[in-house]
């Protein structure tokens, strides 16, 4: 898995993961308690919004109508848009975790992994790795094309370099992000999903989940490394056999 030194520059940095109760909002928690009924964007969230502006207008004529849906979220309060936040104190909802489905809006994706991959990336791994997630995110999304939809619009991991990493990790881990084609589950769930749709996506977020990256024994942080294999693609989210395989 993670290398000791991941681990432990987390914990040096004061890394916490804290669950959001079903009868509490995310303002609960201490750390965004200064958001609580403030519409408008957390600062966070405002960096992320100017690459989704600069996405939209790559977008061409279909622009006009993913802007109207993404400036709705300008007019809500944190509450009332998120069940969990990224970064050095990552969060995710209970309901999540205990029942996924629950919530439409992340049905069949594994929150906490997204939100503590943010965490992993920013706070944990060595600078390096920034390089190789964004060099692998603009091989794949820029160059390659991947992550966007027929129209022109966009799935989620296509937004930057960080988010990339956080969706990927999801379908590494047995479930799925935002999909590019939504009726026909692509890529599908799981991990053989993403190997099959972007396999050098696959290879990287394998490769650091594992301790496997060439970047670990460059810096000599590796751990013992482990082999990761996607599952077969009738695997589906919720299922034991949709997780990856480690031997």
């Amino acid at each position: 898995g993670l290398p000791r030194s991941v681990r432990a520059r987390l914990k040096r940095r004061g890394a916490s993961l804290s669950i959001i109760g079903a009868r509490q909002v995310t303002t609960d928690l201490p750390e965004h308690r200064h958001m609580r009924g403030k519409r408008g964007l957390h600062p966070a969230e405002a960096a992320l919004e100017k690459a989704k502006e600069k996405a939209i207008r790559r977008a061409g004529r279909h622009a006009r109508r993913q802007k109207s849906r993404l400036f709705k979220s300008h007019q809500l309060t944190l509450d009332e848009r998120t069940r969990g936040m990224g970064g050095l104190h990552a969060s995710c909802g209970e309901e999540n975790l205990v029942a996924p489905d629950h919530d439409m809006r992340y049905r069949g994706r594994d929150v906490l992994v997204h939100e503590l991959s943010h965490a992993i990336m920013d706070h944990g791994l060595p600078r390096s790795f920034r390089s190789a997630i964004e060099n692998t995110y603009n091989a794949s999304v820029v160059g390659r094309g991947l992550w966007r939809r027929p129209d022109g619009c966009t799935a989620y991991a296509a937004t930057n370099a960080a988010e990339y990493f956080a969706e990927l990790s999801m379908w590494l881990f047995g479930t799925h992000g935002d999909f590019v084609d939504a009726a026909r589950q692509l890529p599908s769930p799981g991990a053989h999903g993403l190997a099959s749709y972007d396999p050098d996506g696959f290879a990287l977020v394998g490769t650091i989940y594992s301790g496997s990256h060439p970047l670990y024994t460059a810096g000599a942080e590796a751990s013992v490394p482990i082999v990761l294999h996607p599952v077969a693609g009738n695997a589906c989210s919720g299922d034991s056999s949709s997780l990856v395989h480690v031997v």
